[in-house]
């Protein structure tokens, strides 16, 4: 018994906490339809509006199913988050300077939407490594941008699109002032911390995995590379359950408390229904993956003797035999 089909327990009931977990949460489109006559706090639908925000997801129930039962095929979650990623970041640095844009929500959310649903996403060998290096690279690089500018945006960028008499507040269990001294204090040392230590090293693991990418491309095995569920993998599911999870929750209750709402939004837009799109398309192939992995790891068994005649399996089993074990009959 392999350890796809011996920890098929434990993967239903991960998937019936995931199924839990995404039926307590609150709905996106609620968080966006509070409003409150003290602060109009408008959010930039180009970075976590009610169709991007649901693409993240999506493509997080995608990869939890990916890691769990077929890692294998984990490579179309990935390139799917890279996509996402990369337009959702393209946006964002692109409004940075804005006086309008409220870093000290987008800032944060940005993170949770992207490395704290998809940055488990990684293979469980080195041939996976390899295969998937180019996509990894440009998720890498990404982050690394994003961990070298954020101490200028803690320190210059923190209050802009700030509203006088509109408090901001994070929900971490309990609502946090985002501009009170202290903790804006530590979102200062944090930043200069992290983009001294992560930023410099997730640009140079993009670099090395770029280079990794390129010298596999002669490999021709990697093409049909199969990984199988393992320990590593149902570690990394459980932990992308659990993160994500959490990740969800803060990013839709950081956008209730704040009362922040997207005027003149529509899931229907082209910029929302695309990214969507996406998230929809990468569930469907992980759910069909994933029964196609279950099916195919059932059936050589007691269900396939059973439906397959015993006189046709002897014969079907002499016929097999080697000659050698025929001569020493």
């Amino acid at each position: 018994m392999n350890f796809k089909t011996r920890h098929i327990p434990a993967i239903s009931g991960s998937m019936l906490v995931l199924l839990t977990i995404i039926i307590t949460l609150p709905r996106p489109t609620f968080a966006a339809t509070i409003q409150t006559p003290e602060c109009n706090i408008y959010g930039d639908p180009d970075v976590f509006g009610p169709g991007i925000r649901w693409s993240f997801y999506l493509q997080w129930i995608s990869l939890v199913i990916f890691l769990f039962i077929c890692p294998h095929e984990a490579e179309l979650a990935r390139e799917a988050a890279t996509i996402t990623t990369v337009a959702v970041y393209i946006n964002t640095f692109r409004n940075l300077h804005h006086q309008k844009s409220l870093m000290a929500v987008e800032w944060p959310l940005l993170w949770n939407m992207t490395s704290s649903l998809n940055g488990l996403n990684w293979p469980v060998s080195k041939k996976g490594f390899r295969r998937s290096g180019g996509t990894l690279a440009a998720m890498l690089f990404t982050w690394s941008i994003y961990y070298l500018i954020s101490p200028w945006v803690f320190f210059k960028g923190w209050t802009n699109g700030s509203q006088p008499g509109c408090s901001i507040k994070y929900f971490l269990f309990a609502p946090i002032e985002v501009y009170a001294h202290g903790f804006w204090a530590f979102m200062k040392a944090s930043g200069v911390i992290c983009a001294i230590t992560i930023g410099p090293g997730t640009f140079f693991g993009a670099i090395f995995l770029l280079g990794y990418w390129i010298s596999g491309w002669p490999d021709k095995e990697l093409l049909t590379f199969h990984e199988e569920p393992n320990p590593i993998s149902a570690v990394l599911g459980f932990f992308t359950l659990s993160g994500g999870a959490v990740g969800i929750a803060f990013t839709e209750m950081t956008l209730k408390v704040n009362h922040i709402t997207f005027p003149g939004t529509s899931i229907t837009d082209s910029g929302q229904l695309v990214a969507l799109l996406i998230g929809v398309f990468t569930l469907i192939a992980a759910l069909f993956s994933a029964i196609k992995s279950l099916v195919q790891g059932r059936i050589p068994g007691a269900v396939l003797r059973s439906l397959v005649p015993a006189t046709e399996r002897q014969e079907r089993t002499a016929a097999d035999w080697p000659m050698e074990t025929l001569r020493g009959l």
